[in-house]
């Protein structure tokens, strides 16, 4: 119950191109947009799915031999800390990331390179883009879609890049093919920071029913979020 209470009001909003409502940011509100397309629909026809395609820069969608579960998710919400706290060395530290992340057990493999213990396992890509790269021309394609979902709020000062592969089966069945998160931080005053993370996901399979099927999907997948966020607002600030 504690932690239910701790948890910040959440809205679902209806499309991926939700304008963000700073009322709601500054009770601590969390907005987010979530869609799980099944493997015999038309994703290219979904709205969401037409934004966020270029995340996958490796063309997994396209050239996949069978027809994938697409994942697309978006999420905004607001930190008291300043946007100067996300630098290219504490998100890719190690020890930052399984504070933020209980229970994961990530591990440095090489520089920029990691794996995550917590079922189903996977390894994973960072890549920290600052000022400079943001504003160099031409613009990532996958780049210019994310920032053009949230106009309004301007040029972020930092975006993350995680590229999530090599899932572990899960009960001898094969989970996801490829997951991209794209972590925008956009100064808001000083201590203040707005964040935006948009999400695709390629699945190969979906949990049976008894496991909860699909709802256990949106289940993980908020609750993850929702967790993420409340870690990061207790971290602590140097």
């Amino acid at each position: 119950m504690a932690e239910e209470e701790a948890r910040p009001p959440v809205r679902r909003e209806e499309r991926i191109t939700f304008e963000v409502d700073a009322t709601l940011q500054e009770r601590g509100g969390v907005q987010y947009f979530y869609e799980l397309i099944d493997q015999d629909q038309d994703a290219l026809a979904r709205e969401s799915f037409a934004k966020l395609q270029p995340l996958d820069a490796r063309g997994r969608w396209a050239g996949s031999k069978e027809p994938l579960y697409v994942l697309v998710s978006r999420i905004v919400y607001t930190l008291d800390k300043d946007v100067a706290f996300f630098t290219a060395e504490r998100v890719r530290d190690e020890a930052y990331m399984n504070t933020i992340l209980p229970g994961a057990d990530i591990r440095r493999k090489a520089p920029g390179q990691y794996t995550v213990a917590k079922t189903p396992a996977n390894s994973f890509t960072v890549r920290y883009l600052g000022r400079e790269a943001l504003t160099a021309t031409p613009r990532d394609a996958a780049l210019e879609r994310v920032l053009s979902l949230a106009p309004e709020l301007g040029l972020p000062d930092s975006v993350v890049v995680q590229e999530n592969f090599d899932f572990a089966r899960v009960m001898g069945a094969r989970t996801s093919a490829l997951s991209v998160t794209w972590t925008a931080h956009y100064p808001l005053a000083r201590g203040r920071t707005r964040v935006a993370v948009c999400t695709m996901s390629l699945l190969y399979n979906l949990p049976p029913f008894f496991l909860g099927g699909r709802q256990r999907v949106h289940d993980e997948a908020l609750g993850g979020a929702l967790t993420l966020i409340q870690a990061l607002r207790a971290y602590p600030v140097d």
